[in-house]
């Protein structure tokens, strides 16, 4: 992991981030594992919530972009004891999508230090290494 992707950015840069991103089009899927609503401000962003619409397979992930390029999967309506694999499957799902060179652009993993400190989240569920990640700090 490079060193400044492993120093997660302030939500307010990211939220200015976010909204210049839909503005241009770009591609990308916001991932909020404890959804405190903190997303719905943002403009032009669809959201999915993880406990209605798991996310499990590329495919999927696909459909859901073709709908819209700005996504938000939401884990917040999950049990805590679920939302981690929840997440799990979801950034697979977007992780095999980006080997096959079908987006998204970015992903921005929400609280991302108790994510990524969470022993349950997949090591296949994310590559920072392969860049595309924002992560942002609670």
């Amino acid at each position: 992991m490079t060193q400044a992707a492993q120093i997660p950015a302030p939500r307010a840069g990211v939220e200015t981030l976010v909204d210049r991103w839909t503005e241009a089009g770009v591609p990308f899927v916001v991932v909020d594992r404890d959804s405190c609503g903190t997303w719905h401000d943002n403009d032009g962003l669809e959201h999915v919530d993880l406990a209605r619409t798991p996310v499990k397979e590329p495919g999927q992930a696909r459909a859901l972009l073709d709908r819209s390029p700005h996504l938000v999967f939401e884990a917040g309506n999950l049990p805590a004891q679920h939302r981690t694999h929840a997440v799990g499957q979801a950034l697979v799902a977007l992780a095999c999508l980006r080997t096959w060179s079908q987006g998204p652009q970015w992903i921005v993993l929400d609280h991302a230090p108790a994510l990524l400190a969470d022993p349950e989240l997949p090591p296949e569920a994310l590559d920072v290494d392969a860049g595309g990640y924002c992560l942002v700090d609670a």
